[in-house]
């Protein structure tokens, strides 16, 4: 499983240009309301998915309200399945996306993946089955692609054999 290890940001939100580096295992992030500590969250989100968490937040909501450029820089470590470090360079400019691996090597996206579950989604997680298998099954989807097919070939078998029951 790939690990954050260090992130850094340019025109993210309220968020200032700084290193967060981060351990393994388990990080905590605290402080006052509005001090950035779900922009953090939202930072790592978006570099590794490409989008925020939030639902509607394009480029234009995410962009700090003080930066002198319209792009964000986004740097991010992360220690791969085989121990090494990857080191990933990301500029957006409005809908413009580049990648970098290492420096040199362009991508699509950082070759990891990333969930976040927020506190609003624990009330639906524990208080309606169908809302905890979808979650589970987005959760599971993202890590394991051969989970994602052969979900994706059962919803399609279980939708036919309801249109057939149909008749």
């Amino acid at each position: 499983m790939s690990t954050v290890e260090k992130l850094s940001l340019e025109n993210f939100r309220n968020l200032s240009t700084q290193i967060v580096s981060f351990k393994p295992k388990v990080n905590c992030i605290f402080g006052e309301n509005g001090n950035g500590k779900t922009n953090i969250l939202e930072a790592i989100y978006f570099s590794i998915n490409k989008k925020s968490f939030r639902k509607k937040a394009g480029f234009q909501q995410i962009l700090s309200i003080d930066c002198g450029k319209p792009e964000i820089l986004s740097k991010i470590v992360i220690k791969n399945d085989h121990f090494k470090d990857d080191f990933y360079s990301i500029l957006w400019k409005t809908d413009k996306y580049i990648c970098l691996k290492n420096g040199h090597n362009k991508i699509r996206k950082p070759n990891s993946s990333c969930i976040f579950v927020s506190p609003f989604d624990s009330f639906h997680f524990h208080n309606e089955s169908s809302y905890r298998r979808n979650l589970v099954d987005l959760l599971i989807s993202n890590f394991d692609l051969e989970y994602k097919k052969c979900l994706s070939d059962y919803n399609k078998a279980l939708k036919q054999k309801n249109q057939l029951l149909k008749y």
